[in-house]
């Protein structure tokens, strides 16, 4: 079920304010801003790659061109949560069989199908009014205690052990609960591209080597902030205690066979830069889209050591993992946290059940806050000669979106942007929402509450075995799960 009108109004409550790189339009500024997905969908084509996945023939011609697609029934020629209950699978544009993945495609490629086309898909969000039009928007949805306590179901730690999720919420003789009555607010941002490229990697000053330039830039990204939420009773308010941010891995891509393309920080909330009260202001990596608090200096991101990032991006077949950087202590570290901190990470076939991404999310969120206190963990470190990864460039003096009718302080008339999520809008015969209701709509990937989508966001190119180069997932079937959230998740 979707929110109700007291959720609603949590959520519109803790709104951010969101800070972005350089002055619009200008050269060099952000070109990308959180959009609505699904208006975005409506305009992809869909397809059907075939493993390996390796060239463009591997997944031939789409099974739904660019504008037939629709994520509500009867608003376009081919429904997204098409059903067909005589066939494997059932939801056959929602989930695949082995060896196949969908993904959509707004971009198109560059001529040697191994980048998206980032340039056309900038010229797409400026031209076309539809698009143009859908950004700065956000998704949200509303966790309860009951809702994260079902989220557990199931969830089992590394040894095959049950985890159990009650034990944040019990007092117990010798400790008190760590939560009484939780929620969770996921502020879901959707950038119709991800920039990325690698420094240090030059054939002459200002000329970086093509591979280094777009080393992992992409169609279809997704970002979250979280709020945890708490309150004695329910007859009392909720009071926010911490607030989760998602930022970038710009290491070796696949982990343990699954793929590890951004983190979560943890941060209590009383650390959080905030207006009128509850709104905290958030900057944003240019191109990375990386969350950050104001003043903050972005730390080096993730990176599990990766060999081909010495050859600026050239040597992209390595196939085994390695070890990560380190000492014992942290290998060992990061096991219990992606155990208890990320219990509902992976789905079908994963260590951790059936329970998959943002869902997990939720959970992980939650139960991170009884584990941050004695978990000690060390930053990963990489040591690749040749390359420095680029660290997040963030500034004030670009758009900043914020909650309509509350712009911060400073904040010109030129470059300030109100949100205009809304739920029910109706646009040229259709209806668009920003608040996640699993049981009706099929963006949000798999879920124990309903079916969804779980494709690639963005386009597939060739020559990505670690698939940096290819849209991501929306956190689920175990690609872009929790466990990729955060599998350095720490507080700051």
């Amino acid at each position: 079920m979707g929110p109700t009108s007291d959720q609603i109004a949590l959520i519109r409550q803790y709104e951010p304010a969101l800070y972005f790189f350089g002055a619009p339009g200008a050269s060099g500024s952000e070109r990308f801003f959180p959009s609505d997905a699904k208006r975005y969908l409506e305009h992809a084509a869909l397809y059907l790659a075939k493993a390996p996945f390796a060239t463009r023939a591997d997944w031939g011609t789409p099974v739904a061109t660019a504008g037939q697609l629709g994520a509500i029934n009867d608003e376009a020629t081919i429904f997204l949560g098409q059903q067909n209950p005589s066939a494997s699978p059932q939801y056959p544009f929602l989930q695949t069989n082995a060896g196949q993945e969908h993904f959509l495609d707004v971009s198109g490629w560059r001529s040697n199908d191994t980048r998206a086309d980032l340039d056309h898909l900038a010229s797409l969000y400026a031209t076309d009014q539809d698009l143009n039009d859908s950004q700065f928007w956000y998704h949200a949805e509303f966790f309860d205690a009951a809702r994260l306590r079902r989220l557990f179901t199931n969830a089992v730690d590394p040894g095959g052990s049950a985890i159990d999720f009650n034990t944040l919420l019990d007092r117990l003789p010798d400790k008190p609960a760590v939560l009484t009555d939780p929620a969770l607010i996921c502020y879901y941002l959707f950038y119709p591209a991800h920039e990325e490229s690698l420094s240090g990697c030059e054939v002459a000053p200002g000329q970086p080597v093509d591979t280094a330039r777009d080393f992992a830039s992409f169609a279809g990204e997704w970002n979250c902030i979280a709020v945890l939420l708490d309150r004695s009773s329910a007859a009392s308010p909720y009071v926010p205690k911490w607030a989760g941010l998602t930022n970038r891995n710009v290491g070796k891509t696949s982990v343990n066979g699954q793929e590890v393309r951004t983190t979560m920080r943890l941060l209590p909330w009383g650390g959080m830069d905030l207006y009128e009260v509850t709104h905290p202001r958030l900057f944003v990596g240019l191109g990375s889209h990386g969350l950050y608090l104001p003043g903050e200096t972005p730390p080096p991101p993730l990176s599990f050591d990766d060999p081909s990032a010495a050859f600026c991006g050239g040597a992209t077949s390595l196939t085994s993992a390695p070890p990560l950087p380190g000492d014992t202590d942290y290998a060992i570290s990061v096991e219990v946290l992606l155990a208890k901190v990320l219990a509902g990470a992976a789905t079908g076939g994963g260590f951790l059940g059936p329970v998959g991404g943002m869902l997990g999310a939720a959970a992980g969120l939650v139960w991170g806050i009884a584990e941050f206190d004695s978990l000690a963990l060390h930053e990963p470190v990489a040591e690749v000669p040749g390359f420095a990864p680029t660290t997040d460039t963030v500034g004030s003096n670009g758009i900043v979106i914020y909650p309509k009718g509350l712009p911060p302080v400073g904040v010109g008339p030129g470059n300030g942007r109100e949100w205009k999520s809304g739920d029910s809008v109706p646009i040229a015969g259709r209806k668009y929402f920003f608040t996640v209701d699993r049981t009706t709509q099929v963006l949000w990937g798999d879920d124990p509450e309903g079916q969804g989508y779980t494709g690639r966001w963005g386009a597939h190119v060739a020559q990505d075995p670690q698939t940096r180069r290819s849209g991501w997932r929306f956190q689920s079937s175990g690609s872009f799960s929790l466990k990729h959230w955060c599998a350095t998740s720490r507080p700051r």
